[in-house]
């Protein structure tokens, strides 16, 4: 198979735990095949396990990449070491008790209270999650199972921000009634909202996930985060769901948690998972019956709830075997290629791409500023990326950065250097480039003297048909 697929022309469905893919049109010189999460065979449900051989250890940046085509994410060495010490933090919480920190999609009943009924389940042969179930099941989350507790911390119509607002927030006083291990965070719907463009709603969308993950990890909880629906509600909305799905995937690839994609998930499913108000999830229902999320059937994979229930469970399993059990990782960790400076630049080899990087450790300083581009001092360090396209291509390019750290990237045609800039953007640069090769520098903005350096995520990915905000 030659070269990542556009996300419109690229199927990726779940049925019945079988991944089906139709053939792609190649947009990237050179391709590459699309990966998925190790050990992942057809008809298999678990995601971790079937690798053969010595797994590598974790590369020395600590950092493992999460492909874009994995549903859920691998749990690779890097990833395990993280979770392991995240608990290594603090013996407090309890290991047996998980939180949810979310809108809708998690304050709903059909979102895994139905594990805490034993005759709502129906586990079709994947008797091995029966021990995670009576695991949670004797947790004792503020008096009540973490199944079925109804968290503080999680709101109809609300956002990150919302979660970590107030002395104390909602997602402080969950974790003080209810001391847990393990977080369910699921945001994204409500925080596209939250600013004049969807564009404009990245940055503090990616700032508030940031906070709200320090915390968590920060009191030894270990993170499982969760992306976004598909949307059918708005067209335009509907357009940005795939940036906001490779944003929350990058933020958990940055920290090296757990990553459910609900949008990859759910995108091939009938009605694409959802409800006739095209923002919500729907749910398995027998003719005449009530809703039953916990019935794992071929059939009842075919509704949202049903299949993110039993991808959660999968999660929770596993964050519980390999973070508080210590058994092994079971997935090889993938790296980038290049080394991020002008002759040997970090290669966006695949769409969608993101990838971590923090220009104080940079050596790279060559570059003083893009005079085609803007007169700004940008005499910072640097990181540079290559990108090289075999056809025209409509393309978003994202930086996103925390509070107090301040970089830009700079669209170069040809060779890097200061010279060439065709674009510049301090967040969302979207454009139409034609086949050639190009590269993007990461720089560092100085103000005063003094450089703004910092960590950030560079996402670049493919627009979607229609998108006019990607057309020139």
């Amino acid at each position: 198979m030659n070269g990542p697929m556009p996300i419109i022309a690229r199927r990726l469905v779940c049925m019945f735990g079988v991944i089906l893919m139709c053939s792609p049109r190649p947009c990237l010189a050179g391709g590459g095949d699309l990966i998925f999460a190790d050990g992942f065979e057809s008809g298999d449900v678990s995601f971790w396990s079937g690798v053969v051989g010595e797994i590598p250890p974790c590369p020395p940046d600590g950092l493992s990449r999460y492909p874009h085509d994995q549903l859920v994410s691998a749990i690779t060495p890097c990833v395990a070491d993280r979770m392991q010490s995240i608990v290594a933090t603090t013996p407090v919480p309890t290991d047996n008790v998980f939180l949810k920190t979310g809108a809708s999609g998690s304050a709903t009943t059909n979102f895994m209270q139905c594990f805490s009924d034993g005759s709502a389940v129906n586990l079709d042969g994947r008797d091995e999650l029966q021990t995670a179930i009576d695991y949670f099941n004797q947790g004792n989350a503020g008096g009540s199972t973490p199944f079925e507790r109804d968290s503080l911390a999680v709101g109809i119509g609300r956002s990150a921000t919302w979660a970590t607002t107030g002395s104390p927030s909602p997602l402080e006083q969950e974790v003080t009634v209810i001391g847990p291990r393990m977080a369910l965070v699921d945001f994204g719907t409500n925080d596209m909202q939250l600013a004049a463009t969807y564009g404009a709603a990245l940055d503090p969308f990616y700032e508030s996930m940031h906070q709200l993950l320090d915390q968590l990890e920060g009191g030894g909880i270990m993170p499982i985060i969760t992306g976004l629906n598909p949307r059918a509600d708005s067209a335009s909305a509907a357009f940005w769901v795939p940036t906001f799905d490779v944003v929350t995937r990058g933020i958990a690839e940055q920290r090296q948690s757990p990553y459910l994609s609900l949008f990859r998930s759910m995108v091939d499913l009938p009605d694409m998972g959802l409800l006739s108000d095209g923002i919500h999830g729907n749910t398995y229902q027998q003719p005449g019956g009530g809703s039953e999320p916990c019935v794992f059937i071929p059939s009842a994979l075919q509704f949202n709830f049903n299949l993110r229930n039993l991808r959660t469970l999968e999660l929770l399993d596993v964050v519980r075997r390999v973070g508080l059990e210590g058994q092994p990782a079971t997935a090889n960790p993938e790296t980038w290629s290049g080394s991020g400076d002008q002759v040997d630049p970090y290669v966006v080899d695949r769409l969608p791409f993101t990838h971590t990087a923090n220009t104080v450790f940079s050596p790279n300083e060559s570059v003083d500023g893009y005079p085609e581009c803007n007169g700004n001092d940008m005499s910072g360090p640097e990181f540079w990326y290559r990108l090289d396209l075999a056809e025209s291509l409509a393309l978003r390019i994202a930086v996103l950065d925390r509070e107090g750290v301040d970089v830009d990237i700079f669209l170069i045609s040809g060779s890097p250097g200061s010279t060439g800039c065709i674009a510049a953007s301090d967040g969302v640069l979207d454009t139409t480039l034609a086949a050639g090769t190009y590269h993007v520098a990461v720089d560092t903005y100085v103000a005063a003297g003094v450089p703004q350096g910092g960590s950030y995520l560079l996402a670049v990915l493919e627009c979607e048909d229609g998108d006019t905000d990607c057309l020139d």
